[in-house]
Parts: structure tokens; sequence; C-alpha cells
């Protein structure tokens, strides 16, 4: 299943309504990572068709909160 690309805003949105605050500030494709900053305070880099997915902070999965 192909992700559809975002704008920037729209990422943002994205990333807010999951508590996470967006550190890059442009969005390539859904292939190029960004940095967020999850709502525990730890950096993620990560490709955003993962975080549409569900993909989350791994520090948080991994349970280091």
């Amino acid at each position: 299943m192909e992700c559809q690309k975002l704008e920037l805003s729209e990422f943002e949105r994205l990333a807010e309504s999951i508590g996470y605050t967006l550190l890059s500030d442009t969005y390539h494709n859904n292939y190029t990572k960004i940095r967020l900053l999850c709502d525990a305070g730890h950096l993620v880099t990560i490709q955003p068709k993962h975080l549409k997915e569900g993909r989350r902070c791994g520090e948080c999965v991994r349970g280091i909160r």
C-alpha cells in the first residue's frame, strides 16, 4: 500500500496529534527522514511513512522513558 505524500503543515499536524514536535523545517517525501521530539523528550529520526504507519519513538518502545 502506497502512502500519500503530505505537505509540511499536514505532517506537522499529524506529529502534534500524537504529542510529537516537528523539528525539521523541510519535508521532501515519505522516505527522507525527518527529526521530531517525542512527548517524553527523546529525539526521533524517522521516515514519515513509518510514522504514518504507526511506528513511534524507539526509546519509548523499549521502555527507556
